[in-house]
């Protein structure tokens, strides 16, 4: 919409590419999302229109927080907070402060990171509303995780888990009980001895993997999926070893075709050519 020489909302071709390079993700085609958000922020610059240019970035930062770039992350998230901030653009600020956040508790510093995500994510409820959400929650929840403040994480992950089903955001719910899994995994290989407790918790952990694998599943998810199935390895490490897990995750690996040097892929053959 034009009112006189100002242009509000974001470019189509934006829009596409942003939303186009994470399903490229999801779908397991990683070059071609990194290609897509690329090409996504070099039309918005040609485009001299700044909401579609934040746009461009935070969809971005969105898919280099979930390919595990933390780096990159924050360079985009940083860009994007700042032409939100010099164009008075309401929506794309406090989500860049929440990715910000993210990457910050990646590189050690997990009480700034959530002090800054926990502020943000309540900005961002208040001026947009349910959306991505369910992603924030989740890298809330992992940065709790790497705090070991267990039940914190659970806290925050249930509230994704909650909003799936409650909502139209199912995008990321195979990695919110990921997750889960993960968070609870943590709490029973930190305990002091092994009990029958620890031994349920671990269940838990193996029953959300298993939960996350068939969402992935049945979305088409692959990069999910190579996540689960991860998560399943480490879990069957831990306990003793299983060459389900490993044969699954293997295989996985053989059906990518791109994206070699992305954290997912170079992490899951690391743990391939680990001991049994």
């Amino acid at each position: 919409m034009e009112v006189g020489d100002q242009t509000y909302g974001v470019d189509p071709v934006v829009a596409a590419h942003g939303v186009g390079s994470l399903a490229l993700w999801f779908l397991g085609h990683l070059d071609q999302a990194h290609a897509w958000a690329r090409d996504g922020i070099a039309y918005a610059e040609a485009s001299r229109r700044p909401h579609s240019l934040a746009s461009a970035l935070i969809h971005a930062t969105i898919l280099e927080s979930i390919c595990g770039d933390a780096d990159a992350a924050a360079r985009h998230a940083a860009r994007s907070e700042k032409v939100s901030a010099d164009h008075a653009i309401a929506n794309f600020g406090p989500m860049s402060r929440v990715f910000a956040g993210a990457a910050r508790a990646v590189h050690g510093d997990a009480e700034g990171g959530l002090a800054e995500m926990s502020a943000a994510l309540e900005e961002h409820r208040s001026v947009v509303g349910s959306h991505i959400t369910d992603i924030m929650l989740a890298l809330i929840a992992t940065a709790y995780g790497q705090a070991r403040q267990w039940d914190a994480g659970l806290r925050q992950v249930e509230a994704g888990i909650a909003l799936t089903e409650e909502t139209l955001e199912h995008v990321y719910a195979a990695e919110l009980w990921r997750v889960k899994g993960e968070l609870l995994l943590g709490k029973a290989r930190t305990a002091t001895k092994r009990t029958a407790a620890i031994d349920s918790l671990a269940d838990a952990a193996q029953q959300c993997f298993r939960r996350a694998l068939k969402i992935a599943r049945s979305q088409e998810a692959r990069s999910l999926e190579l996540r689960s199935a991860m998560s399943l390895v480490r879990l069957s490490s831990w306990r003793g070893g299983s060459p389900r897990a490993r044969t699954l995750l293997r295989s996985l690996v053989a059906s990518f075709t791109d994206g070699f040097d992305t954290k997912d892929l170079r992490d899951a053959q690391t743990l391939l050519n680990g001991p049994e």
